[in-house]
């Protein structure tokens, strides 16, 4: 096992975390999100993947870690969200049609377009300054962070002033 692999970073203090309550927690500028159920602890990538808000502002029902903004629903066990609670109030991940009325298609796919557009605008620059014709030439040497936290836990370069 490589020494980024063994290197731990302390989360939380176990004295902090209320059980069966969400606690929030900042490593490396990633946000977290802790829970503690009885003896065991659990952390999670802390931002919903539906709508990007804080998971710690959200509830526990259950099994379930649930966002406070929308409810989108993640397993508390392994943190997979199988699928969204059909309660996205702004009627993308939504089936319920009081929800879904609020959802205007032709703006929706026009910022949508624009979105991924200057996305893979943006992707091939940087494949260009990386000295890449094409976006499937990116490989992990291409990989580099200013934050010596960050690369120390990803295993990529550190390419910030210093050692």
């Amino acid at each position: 096992m490589s020494e980024t692999a063994q290197r731990r970073t302390r989360v939380a203090a176990w004295t902090d975390l209320e059980d069966g309550k969400l606690a929030y927690a900042l490593v490396a500028g990633v946000d977290l999100v802790v829970l503690r159920v009885g003896t065991d602890a659990s952390v999670f990538y802390g931002r919903c993947l539906h709508r990007g808000v804080l998971l710690a502002d959200g509830r526990v029902e259950g099994d379930r870690l649930v966002c406070g903004v929308h409810g989108w629903s993640y397993d508390r066990e392994t943190g997979v969200t199988p699928r969204g609670t059909n309660n996205c109030p702004v009627g993308i991940a939504t089936q319920q049609k009081h929800f879904r009325a609020r959802l205007v298609i032709e703006e929706s796919a026009r910022r949508l377009n624009t979105f991924l557009s200057a996305a893979v605008e943006l992707m091939q620059v940087m494949a260009r300054a990386c000295g890449h014709a094409h976006l499937n030439q990116f490989d992990v040497d291409d990989l580099t962070t200013w934050s010596r936290d960050m690369a120390s836990l990803a295993g990529v370069r550190y390419a910030g002033v210093g050692d």
